[in-house]
């Protein structure tokens, strides 16, 4: 489990606070790095991207994307590993998360991207 907390996001309550998300599933053959996919544009400027990783634990050493800042990385373990990733994204930005995982890993990307206040 990871827990993050930020201040002076949107006011908005409960998931009115999303503006857009994209998360795709997939094994890897070799070492490489996973994508959530590109979500659609975001809405608003200085708006914050969350990219979350997760696989059933292979012993994977886990790096987080390239703009995207490390904040949780439970890895290398044998049960469940997981990377939490963040960035601020522009008004337009398409910001696919992304992270380094190890071979023939089952994982799951996704990415968050919440409003500004």
């Amino acid at each position: 489990m990871a827990a993050l907390e930020y201040a002076g996001l949107s006011a908005a309550a409960g998931s009115a606070v999303l503006d857009v998300q994209a998360h795709a599933t997939g094994t890897t053959g070799a070492a490489a790095t996973v994508s959530s996919g590109a979500p659609p544009a975001t809405t608003g400027s200085g708006e914050l991207a969350i990219g979350f990783y997760a696989d059933s634990g292979f012993g994977d050493t886990l790096t987080p994307g390239s703009g995207y800042t490390g904040r949780v990385t439970v890895a290398p373990t044998p049960d469940m590993e997981l990377l939490v990733e963040d960035q601020i994204v522009a008004q337009g930005a398409t910001p696919a998360a992304t992270a380094g995982t190890g071979p023939s890993t089952r994982w799951l990307m996704a990415a968050l991207v919440l409003k500004h206040a």
